[in-house]
């Protein structure tokens, strides 16, 4: 906030003026109670056809950045409203991979992957191509969980794609509770309690990445009320975070 302020008192000669008008907007949008924010958000995603999210992520202007950032968009991920759901795990997924070359994303409707994975609201599929490299052709695939209850049921049951290989794979809890005892070491253990969860559930997996020859494994933890959180697991290093 310090540095917008800065911005908005630069001088209007010498070329600032399009600078200051970018700070002033997104002053008014931080300035916005986080739910008048997400309600616009949402407007936004009803609004927006899902053949033009990418445009809607890789949009420069300054209040649809405010709108769209990945804690906003996660939000969205336990909206009541299926569509709502669907536009914004999309989305997150092009954020994600601002810089990349999505070729595509689908959502995953296969009787096989659906019926076998009864703890998942939501299955995404993309092809990426890294920035800078050519002919390198990457799967991406995205599982959506309700809540942390669903890790028991993951872990007992869970189809991928049938596809050879998929080089990412990305849980995204929609809710996560925050401890609301306000005492620092409560909230430490609470926090510690989601990461060993987490860690056991992608050890638990680990055959199942593997069968994919998966590099990769990024859990999103949506708080709500609260920015998400976001662990990574690594082949390289035994799964473990």
């Amino acid at each position: 906030k310090k540095s917008l302020d800065q911005l908005e008192a630069l001088p209007d000669a010498g070329g600032y003026g399009q600078l200051k008008l970018a700070a002033h907007r997104l002053m008014l949008q931080m300035n916005k109670p986080l739910s008048q924010r997400r309600g616009d958000g949402r407007d936004l995603l009803v609004d927006t056809a899902r053949k033009d999210l990418t445009s809607l992520a890789n949009s420069y202007d300054t209040e649809r950045r405010m709108y769209f950032g990945l804690d906003l968009i996660s939000s969205f991920l336990s909206d009541d409203d299926a569509s709502i759901r669907t536009k914004a795990a999309e989305l997150y997924i092009l954020r994600t991979y601002r810089g990349y070359t999505i070729d595509d994303i689908d959502t995953i409707e296969s009787k096989e992957v659906v019926e076998n994975t009864p703890a998942a609201v939501l299955h995404l599929l993309w092809t990426f191509s890294p920035p800078g490299v050519q002919g390198q052709r990457h799967k991406g695939y995205a599982v959506i969980l309700p809540d942390m209850d669903a890790y028991a049921s993951l872990k007992k049951s869970w189809t991928l794609p049938s596809i050879a290989e998929i080089a990412e794979i990305h849980i995204l809890v929609a809710k996560v509770p925050v401890e609301k005892e306000k005492r620092v070491e409560k909230h430490e253990e609470a926090n510690q309690q989601i990461l060993t969860s987490t860690s056991d559930l992608v050890a638990a997996l680990a055959p199942t990445f593997d069968g994919k020859n998966c590099e990769k494994v990024n859990v999103m933890l949506g708080h709500v009320g609260r920015v998400p959180s976001y662990l990574h697991y690594l082949k390289s290093s035994g799964w473990k975070k």
